[in-house]
């Protein structure tokens, strides 16, 4: 990927993607909100915020080694085993609602993902959401609101 920078007459293109390799300077443009990462190599003439677009640039070939190609393959499986580098379990620890909601949590800068899935259905980690299991509570629900 790339990124147009531009300032009066000066223009520049830039590399970006979600990791650079080498130890240029890079701009930071990394979703505050879910932590996305997003990186492009800072233009040598210009700041980081006169990015004005980002476009496909085309694929880098030989990224891969032979051995990780493998997992790319389609219509094979390699019944390759993937050994954990960690413990083999996880404790869960259930937050309550007032402690979901407390304002340490939203306004940490730690950076944690949005929801998961749980029995197939999205559990949402900054808000709660209503489910409903009838359409006569959705109705009964919308009662009186505009």
């Amino acid at each position: 990927f790339k990124s147009l920078f531009k300032s009066g007459r000066i223009s520049e293109v830039t590399i970006c993607n979600v990791c650079l390799p080498g130890d240029m300077p890079v701009c930071n443009f990394t979703d505050s909100y879910t932590g996305e990462p997003w990186f492009c190599y800072k233009p040598r003439r210009l700041s980081c915020a006169t990015r004005i677009n980002h476009f496909k640039g085309g694929y880098i070939k030989g990224l891969l080694t032979s051995e990780e190609s493998n997992f790319f393959q389609s219509g094979v499986n390699i019944k390759m085993p993937i050994p954990s580098i960690g413990p083999d379990t996880v404790i869960v620890r259930h937050l309550g609602h007032a402690e979901m909601d407390s304002p340490e949590r939203s306004h940490s800068s730690d950076v944690f993902p949005s929801g998961y899935y749980y029995q197939d259905e999205w559990q949402q980690r900054t808000q709660l959401i209503r489910h409903f299991n009838k359409s006569s509570e959705i109705t009964e629900c919308l009662q009186g609101k505009l």
